[in-house]
């Protein structure tokens, strides 16, 4: 098997350079909430179709859409990875297994194979967030902070993703109840990288535990445009800047953040649908008119809700 080793000095089974390179920028773009992640996917299988890693990598970002609709082609790339020529190398075969596990809904094991890659590869960012979001939505916090933890002392700050990483230990810690560490690390890391939502979210979780409401609103109070390139998770961020707003009673302010930064998106993206759900529902305690707003948000939750791929979002 012909290799080439990726940004971070992990083999991947490929003759390609320029296919190695398109993962690197995938995953840049995944780690900060880009657009461009697909993209760079497709590029990379175009350069080279037989790239295991590739094939994974477009099975995850589909399966992050958490829509059955896609399930075909998330077959297609297990079918092509079962049928690569070149075989696959012990990291990639437990990424195959990963992806294999998820797409039948055990999210357990789909965690212990991404464990299994960071015992040997602790380096592999593309795994531990994965696994991150998977031990979130499992709701193991202590699973969450102490895989992150494990993996920190083969890091350093001049590695790309290094502040990615901080990010997450953050967000670990802040599940765990840990707030001062969590505010430290996430603050640490959204300095280093002032583009990387999910620090600035970690944040955002802190400052909402602790009441710490209208420094929760300066932390989030970002010009629209300065998050433009961002994928749909920045309006999630939107709505914990709404939270804040709601929680000052400042109803006009969530409001208005409902109808330019969550409603806008029109998307029936499980992210979206649950974003809007829960804040009109939490403006309807506080007593607030919410209008029609309820109108459209059905209109798409309509086409999803046979989908039940995700239980923390069913929930």
């Amino acid at each position: 098997m012909t290799m080439q080793q990726d940004i971070r000095g992990l083999e991947v089974t490929t003759a390609s350079a320029t296919a190695v390179s398109h993962l690197d920028n995938a995953v840049a773009d995944y780690l900060d909430y880009g657009q461009n992640a697909s993209s760079e996917v497709k590029a990379a299988l175009e350069a080279d179709p037989d790239c295991a890693l590739a094939q994974c990598y477009r099975g995850y970002l589909l399966m992050m859409l958490e829509n059955r609709a896609v399930f075909p082609k998330i077959q297609q790339a297990l079918d092509n990875l079962a049928n690569i020529p070149d075989g696959l190398n012990r990291r990639e075969k437990l990424h195959a297994e990963a992806l294999q596990a998820w797409v039948k809904g055990d999210l357990m094991n789909a965690c212990l194979s991404w464990e299994a890659i960071l015992n040997e590869w602790p380096r592999d960012v593309m795994a531990l967030k994965l696994h991150h979001t998977m031990a979130f939505y499992t709701g193991r916090s202590h699973v969450l902070r102490s895989v992150v933890a494990g993996v920190l002392g083969e890091w350093d700050a001049d590695m790309p993703g290094y502040s990615n990483v901080q990010g997450m230990y953050a967000y670990a810690l802040e599940e765990c109840g840990e707030y001062a560490e969590a505010e430290r690390w996430g603050r640490e890391a959204s300095a280093r990288n002032p583009g990387d939502l999910w620090a600035i979210h970690s944040v955002a979780h802190v400052l909402e535990m602790q009441g710490r409401y209208a420094e929760g609103s300066k932390w989030l109070d970002y010009p629209a445009e300065h998050w433009a390139k961002k994928n749909f998770f920045k309006a999630h961020v939107w709505w914990h800047n709404a939270l804040f707003s709601l929680a000052q009673e400042d109803f006009g302010k969530a409001l208005n953040i409902f109808d330019s930064e969550l409603s806008s998106v029109n998307s029936d993206k499980y992210v979206d649908v649950s974003n809007q759900a829960a804040l009109l529902k939490r403006l309807e305690i506080a007593g607030v008119d919410v209008g029609e707003r309820w109108d459209a948000l059905a209109a798409h939750s309509e086409t999803r809700i046979h989908d039940h791929i995700l239980p923390f979002r069913d929930a």
